[in-house]
């Protein structure tokens, strides 16, 4: 068990050291700082997808009571330069997405990048094929899925949203140009 902004985080034990400068940077300083009105995340999982050929890292977050009631909002965040080493979609959303978007309630889903860049190919379906696996087995609402990226996301955020805007209900592009071409 870990803190995240005075909220008990549960996560699989990961293969770098992560988790120490995830924990460290975010321990609340006072019984104020834990804002229990929020919606709590219950766990985090960094999880496979398997899709030929081999299989596809990405980071799960999901909030208290999750499985019940209405269907959740999904936040797809894409992570900043680098991909598949170790695990960029969980740096991006402990570092960055969970704390300011926490409010929403949402599923937060947080690939990592398979090709050179978001705008290749193999990355572009690798998200839709994840999408689609997230939308058939959680409870998420479809029409409340924002696309959010950072950087090289945020380059992704522009391209994979721009190319299949009737998945998306929203993007948040931080520190990313539209791609040329």
């Amino acid at each position: 068990w870990s803190h995240l902004g005075g909220r008990l985080l549960w996560h699989k034990p990961c293969t770098h050291s992560c988790r120490s400068r995830f924990v460290g940077a975010l321990i609340p300083q006072s019984k104020d700082d834990l804002r229990l009105h929020q919606p709590r995340i219950t766990f985090m999982e960094i999880l496979k997808l398997s899709l030929q050929p081999g299989n596809r890292n990405y980071t799960l977050a999901l909030p208290d009571n999750h499985a019940s009631g209405p269907p959740r909002p999904l936040i797809l965040a894409l992570h900043f330069a680098g991909h598949g080493s170790p695990h960029f979609g969980k740096l991006i959303l402990t570092e960055l997405v969970e704390p300011a978007l926490r409010e929403l309630g949402a599923i937060l889903l947080a690939p990592d990048c398979t090709g050179p860049d978001w705008t290749h190919p193999q990355s572009e379906a690798d998200v839709l094929v994840l999408l689609d696996h997230i939308h058939a087995n959680y409870n998420t609402d479809p029409s409340r899925t924002l696309i959010t990226g950072y950087s090289m996301g945020g380059i992704g955020t522009w391209f994979i949203g721009s190319r299949h805007q009737e998945r998306f209900s929203g993007a948040l592009i931080m520190a990313g140009i539209p791609p040329t071409g």
